[in-house]
């Protein structure tokens, strides 16, 4: 059977007050329709009921009057849209705590988690492991609901305000924990703790088992129910791009399709899509993202073959809708050309691939500066350069059979990829004895999966033996280009920073760069170079019929941090070494433009994505620049009669050069999407 999530969809999420249960749903139903959206996610169960429910513990709507789900539901129905219920089991009532203290939070103080009178209830405790399917049993058999979608589904360790609350110390988690690992509960987050280790592990296979209960439970019962979790026990991959006013800076504003990559993939070929949150911030629900923002996060979902997820906090009938025309103008674009919108794989040669042991063992407290820059930098240094690449997910390299899928990759990019366990490092030394190839950087395979010190390199198709020693500090150093790089005629000095790792080289291993260890840079008169050395900057080597280029420093996080142009230069000249059949994309694009490419499965046609970044100046986003006169030259054996502009609604001439597709995007605004087709 066919289900609706399998057809390109485009959602509107109003998270609902519970005074907006009087909403009129005529007027509703009509505001969904004037967005061109086909699907409707609102509110049904968890902290408040928005239906007559008859459940003693299930906390009806003070404000209820007459059965809201009920004609919300009809008027939907009679124009064709579907409905997705809203359950949110993080937080019950008192009278509930009363009656079941046991289902609750306990911090270590012996109290429970109180949040504008709201008590958090544990994944641990009955609530969660029992009653929650009494409610999606009375709620998926009174209503015929399209989809259910799960709200702060997990371990909630802080409030809406930021206030941390520690492990939880019900008798559910001792218990279960207990059981599962012969210990007893952790009462402190210490990274360096094994007994924390396993409470990482234990809060992941928690989470797991009672997702795929859940799963389980409404397929078996209401099998044309579509289930939106963050999880493989899903039909629907659903995540969510927002603002933080206290965020870190700089602004990630690749965050979307991040996001998208991930989904895409992790989601191995089920529908996805990441709410696009209306709002700048969770202290401030009513204030307008602008439309510079929103069309850039929606764009980069499409670029990605994504469908469209529009959240707003209560109802359409918002004070601040300056964003409005943006997301109506997307999403009747996405209505007009939808048929282009399925069936979609992506043609990259490169896999980025992403390490949540390493975010969560080795990031430890800090995983944004231990980690997470590092795989940004490489993200921008990819999506900058305009290389088509995927996001991969390490877990799923365990699948079975996903060595295969690896095949369709030439090259796997792992930056600062420290936790790797045995079995995954076999995986991608096969991958490269096979002729694949890996540019790894910095810690990359020297941890454990739960973050301990190898002392080793766990990768044996890197060209270094042994590990010496890493030091920390090389403030003041530098590499230097001794070689005739492309790109470095005008300066043969890279800055080096943060760490490096010396190494012994394996036989035949060649370098390049050579570093040059911390120098004197005060006073003035001591600034010279006083020794330099023959350690590499890159090491090369050759294993199986596949090639590797470790680099021993930290080039991600260093352009992350800084956006040097050296570090790019450097990067793409190895990816270009790498890549055996040649860059895939050839372009006069600057930086600030996006590329993806797809193939429709059933057309066979390319689909082109170009996203336009030149409106986004760190946490500010404006209108994009246009960009006229784009130079296309596509890398492929593929053979194509017609190009066309989807967003410009119009054909352009296509011509060939050096047996390569070439085309030009006369303007660029937003974005814009090529067919490549067959005729």
């Amino acid at each position: 059977m066919t289900h609706w999530w399998n057809e390109p969809y485009r959602l509107i999420q109003t998270n609902l007050r519970e005074i907006d249960v009087a909403l009129n749903p005529k007027i509703l139903i009509k505001k969904v329709k004037d967005f061109d959206a086909n699907v409707l996610l609102i509110n049904v169960g968890g902290i408040e009921a928005f239906y007559p429910t008859e459940l003693e513990f299930h906390h009806r709507n003070i404000f209820l009057n007459g059965d809201m789900i009920r004609d919300v539901l009809e008027e939907a129905h009679t124009h064709d849209i579907k409905v997705v219920g809203r359950f949110d089991f993080s937080k019950s009532h008192r009278y509930v705590y009363e009656a079941h203290p046991d289902w609750f939070w306990l911090r270590t103080d012996g109290k429970p988690v109180v949040y504008n009178g709201l008590y958090h209830t544990c994944i641990n405790g009955g609530y969660y492991q029992e009653y929650i399917f009494k409610i999606l049993e009375e709620a998926l058999n009174k209503y015929q609901l399209d989809g259910v979608f799960f709200n702060m589904f997990g371990y909630q360790v802080y409030d809406y305000s930021g206030n941390y609350h520690g492990i939880c110390q019900c008798l559910g988690c001792k218990k279960r924990f207990k059981v599962m690992y012969g210990k007893e509960l952790p009462k402190v987050e210490d990274p360096d703790d094994p007994v924390y280790k396993d409470y990482i592990e234990f809060r992941h296979n928690t989470v797991e088992d009672l997702t795929k209960r859940v799963y389980e439970f409404i397929k078996s019962h209401w099998p044309n129910v579509g289930v939106m979790f963050n999880s493989k026990y899903s039909d629907i991959i659903r995540m969510e791009v927002n603002r933080a006013i206290d965020r870190p800076q700089p602004e990630w504003e690749h965050w979307s399709g991040e996001q998208a990559k991930y989904a895409r993939v992790f989601g191995k070929g089920k529908p996805f899509h990441s709410a696009v949150v209306y709002f700048i911030d969770i202290p401030y629900r009513f204030v307008s993202e602008s439309q510079g923002c929103l069309g850039l996060r929606f764009a980069q979902q499409l670029a990605e073959g994504g469908n469209l997820d529009f959240y707003v906090l209560g109802t359409l009938d918002q004070e601040d809708t300056k964003g409005y025309p943006i997301v109506k103008e997307i999403f009747r674009y996405h209505k007009k050309n939808e048929c282009y919108y399925k069936d979609l794989k992506s043609l990259a040669k490169i896999g980025l691939l992403f390490s949540e042991e390493t975010r969560e063992y080795y990031g430890k407290k800090n995983p944004l500066d231990r980690y997470i820059y590092s795989f940004r930098g490489a993200y921008r240094m990819l999506q900058e350069k305009h290389h088509p690449f995927d996001v991969i997910y390490s877990s799923l390299l365990k699948d079975e059979g996903f060595l295969d899928e690896l095949s369709k990759y030439e090259l796997i990019v792992m930056p600062n990829v420290a936790c790797i366990d045995n079995e995954i490092a076999d995986i991608l030394d096969k991958f490269v004895e096979r002729g694949g190839s890996i540019l790894a950087t910095d810690n990359t395979a020297l941890y454990t999966s739960k973050g301990d010190p190898r002392g080793e390199f766990a990768l044996k198709s890197l060209g270094v033996s042994a590990l010496n020693f890493i030091k920390e500090d090389m403030r003041s150093s530098y590499l230097r280009v001794e070689e005739d790089m492309e790109g470095f005629q005008d300066t043969r000095l890279i800055v080096l920073d943060e760490n490096y790792i010396y190494a012994s080289l394996k036989e035949g291993a060649e370098t390049s760069l050579r570093l040059i260890p911390p120098q004197r840079y005060g006073p003035p008169e001591k600034c010279y170079p006083d020794i330099e050395t023959s350690n590499p900057g890159i090491i090369w080597y050759e294993y199986g019929k596949g090639k590797t280029a470790y680099l021993p420093w930290r080039i991600d996080y260093l352009f992350y941090k800084h956006r040097l142009e050296e570090y790019s230069k450097v990067f793409n000249l190895i990816i270009e070494k790498l890549l055996r059949s040649g860059r895939q994309i050839i372009t006069d694009a600057p930086p600030q433009v996006g590329v993806t490419l797809y193939r429709q499965i059933s057309s066979r046609d390319y689909i082109i994505h170009l996203v336009n970044f030149s409106g986004n100046n760190n946490t500010a986003y404006y209108n994009p620049i246009p960009i006229f006169d784009i130079r296309l030259e596509i890398n492929t054996r593929d053979e194509f009669t017609s190009a066309v502009l989807l967003k410009m609604g119009r054909e352009i001439p296509l011509e060939s050069e050096n047996g390569n597709i070439v085309l030009t995007i006369p303007k660029l605004d937003l974005f814009e999407a090529v067919v490549l087709r067959k005729e």
